[in-house]
């Protein structure tokens, strides 16, 4: 921010249901200029459920010159950032990422078993250079050293939307929410990490630094993100978590150069899909769809056959396979492949749409069979490389027995759900046809049974 600049941001004014504008203005000095209804809330401890809204920049803005000459106070930036910080608030959850119903401060000492949500935006230019920002020699943790951008959701907040925000406060680049991709979310010990990348190039002149929080920028090549990780120069959470991400990020970085994720909504009032489970017959497309709608929607594809197996066809200890599932299932946006029965219901639960490929018994046993005499001997795309395709008459038999077993459970409980966008799907042209309403409404495309959320 320069001299002049308004941080425009609602906080909770301490009345029953209501919030209050808040305007701070950037004085020659570095500090910010507070009218009095502010200074009042800033000088009182915030309230546990304050809850923080969305924060804009606008810069010297009409609103800007009239809101500078009302009398105030004017605060320091070390004692601003003090006092801001302390009002912000976080929604908590349960190490299943689901929310617990409570908030706490960044000054609340964190409680175990639960979680707040980090999120990480990795910038990427053209020439696959990554964006580090140096971060202020005056922070508490780790100053001096270089870092991605992120932060911590505030209360209320969605995860794609903090990591654009983020991104903009501290480097002033905007970004649409379905430019970042979802590289991989990972449990720490009090939070759940997501981390975004976003390919963006930007001369690091035009980059606008956030002052108190970072104090340089640069781009790095990935062997020197990695030299720098070594020589201890990168925050350590940030390298370790680079660490562990490398193998994902250099796909990444090799195959893919859209900007846009996904197609962005087209209408009001839509549910977009986030998490998908794919349920349907043995052979009747469900890993296939995954596949098509994964790289549309710009969604992470969970097989559950390859977790379910091991090399030779051993099949994992249920413990262990629900351990798996589970650690997938926190995660915050995926398309799951596969019935499961034991555990269907559970994921019905947690998903926000379901897809029944409701395909006739001979279709499928026909797609088997043409399956094994394709690949015979070598494994699926969906399955761990120790499985090749094989032919099990067992496996027919439990697709001739399919819709007497499983198909008036799958359609009862679709039912029962409340919220849940539904699609059925009983042809392969009404597949086709599905494919290609996806690729124009992405992840915002309609149910279609009963009557489901749109």
């Amino acid at each position: 921010m320069e001299e002049g600049d308004v941080l425009l941001s609602r906080i909770d004014s301490g009345k029953k249901g209501g919030t209050t504008s808040i305007t701070l203005v950037l004085s020659k000095d570095g500090g910010f200029l507070f009218n009095r209804k502010l200074c009042s809330l800033l000088n009182k401890n915030a309230p546990r459920d304050a809850h923080s809204r969305k924060v804009e920049i606008c810069r010297k803005s009409d609103s800007a010159r009239r809101e500078s000459s009302v009398s105030g106070t004017l605060f320091n930036r070390k004692l601003c950032s003090e006092r801001l910080q302390a009002m912000e608030v976080w929604d908590l959850f349960d190490e299943n990422r689901q929310p617990l119903g409570k908030q706490a401060g960044r000054k609340d000492p964190m409680v175990k078993g639960e979680f707040h949500i980090v999120v990480v935006a990795c910038v990427v230019n053209d020439q696959n250079e990554i964006l580090l920002t140096l971060r202020s020699p005056d922070k508490e943790k780790y100053p001096g050293t270089w870092e991605n951008t992120g932060g911590a959701l505030e209360a209320g907040e969605e995860s794609r939307a903090a990591a654009a925000r983020e991104l903009f406060e501290e480097t002033g680049i905007r970004v649409k929410e379905n430019e970042l991709h979802l590289l991989d979310s990972q449990m720490e010990e009090y939070a759940f990490i997501d981390f975004y990348i976003v390919r963006k190039t930007v001369p690091v002149e035009e980059i606008r630094l956030q002052k108190g929080e970072t104090a340089d920028a640069r781009w790095v090549s990935l062997s020197e993100f990695v030299r720098m990780g070594e020589e201890g120069k990168i925050a350590p959470p940030i390298y370790q978590r680079f660490c562990r991400l490398r193998e994902k990020m250099e796909v990444f970085l090799k195959e893919d150069r859209r900007k846009e994720r996904y197609p962005a909504c087209r209408g009001k009032n839509r549910q977009e899909s986030k998490k998908i489970i794919i349920l349907g017959c043995s052979g009747s497309g469900k890993s296939t769809l995954a596949g098509q709608l994964g790289k549309i929607m710009d969604l992470p594809v969970v097989y559950l056959d390859a977790l379910s197996w091991d090399a030779g066809w051993k099949r994992k200890p249920f413990d262990e396979f629900d351990r798996l599932t589970q650690s997938e299932i926190r995660k915050p946006e995926w398309i799951m492949d596969g019935n499961f029965p034991r555990t269907v219901e559970h994921r019905m639960d947690v998903c926000d749409t379901v897809i029944y490929l409701d395909f006739k018994r001979w279709f499928c046993i026909l797609s088997v069979l043409r399956r094994v005499l394709t690949n015979y001997g070598k494994p699926r795309p969906s399955m761990n490389p120790g499985c090749p395709e094989k032919f099990d008459p067992g496996f027919l038999k439990r697709i001739w027995n399919f819709d007497r077993r499983s198909k008036a459970h799958y359609y009862g409980y679709m039912k029962k759900l409340s919220g849940t966008k539904l699609i059925v799907l009983k042809t392969r042209k009404e597949v086709n046809r599905f494919v290609k309403q996806v690729e124009k409404e992405g992840r915002f495309v309609r149910g279609n049974f009963p009557a489901g959320p749109k």
